[in-house]
């Protein structure tokens, strides 16, 4: 019995990480994650929401901060929309022309192609349904999209297949996201393994990678690391990162663009 309780809280431990890194969750979705039935995940919510952990929704829940901003799912990715409109102006400064580049699954990822949309002389590969709704909205005639799994939160692709589709090419620059970023272990991470999946393969074949993240995911690691520092060329994130973290990072050999 004590096993169950115990396997129980690191689920809903779990669960409460995911959705505060993702603002919104289906719970079929979670079904899948975590390998439990639809009713059982059903009951983790509700006693989390009682606990004040999240707020259920029709089919899903919502992290606290969501709810109190009174935002329906679909302007989640609106969460500090001015600081990661200012990372994307950075990040496509960056990019010089004739590049072939990966755009990661994420909302930071998200404003930074609309940044880049009418960049028509550069490639771009992602694995975001979201994305690539950006740049076929503006009638970009370089990008491509992935297959593999799909994963409601996110809205993007993940799985051996989408990793395979990455592992036979090869990118001037990966823009990746991250759900946190530990300068103690020095290490970025992800709350859903998939998610690391990809991010793995595209640093593998990308000549260049920064990490785009606003300055609330500097905190401690997620459940699924995807690079150590040493693996990344830096990270953009805000000019809002206080003086003593910033100082913490480059104690740790991390390169730290503000914006």
């Amino acid at each position: 019995m004590r096993d169950h309780f115990q396997l129980v809280a690191t689920r809903q431990s779990e669960l409460l990480e995911l959705i505060n890194a993702n603002a919104a969750v289906d719970v079929n979705d979670l079904s899948n994650l975590f390998g439990v039935s639809v009713a059982t995940i059903r009951r983790d919510l509700s006693a989390m929401e009682t606990k004040g952990l999240l707020a259920r929704t029709h089919g899903g829940a919502v992290s606290i901060a969501l709810a109190n901003r009174k935002l329906p799912k679909e302007v989640g990715a609106t969460v500090n929309i001015a600081e990661k409109n200012r990372i994307a102006s950075v990040a496509s400064g960056m990019l010089m022309g004739n590049e072939t580049v990966f755009l990661d699954a994420g909302t930071t990822a998200v404003q930074l192609a609309v940044a880049l949309a009418k960049r028509q002389d550069c490639t771009f590969v992602t694995s975001s349904l979201s994305i690539a709704n950006v740049f076929a909205a503006q009638k970009h005639q370089k990008f491509y999209l992935t297959g593999g799994n799909f994963l409601r939160v996110n809205e993007a692709f993940g799985g051996r297949l989408a990793a395979n589709a990455l592992g036979g090419l090869t990118f001037d620059i990966a823009f990746l996201c991250a759900s946190a970023i530990d300068v103690d272990r020095r290490a970025i991470s992800m709350v859903l393994e998939p998610y690391s999946e990809i991010q793995r393969m595209a640093l593998s074949v990308s000549r260049r990678a920064y990490v785009i993240a606003d300055y609330t995911k500097f905190k401690s690691s997620a459940f699924s690391i995807t690079a150590n520092f040493d693996e990344i060329d830096g990270v953009i994130t805000n000019r809002e990162l206080d003086a003593a973290m910033l100082a913490k990072c480059s104690n740790a050999g991390l390169e730290v663009i503000l914006s």
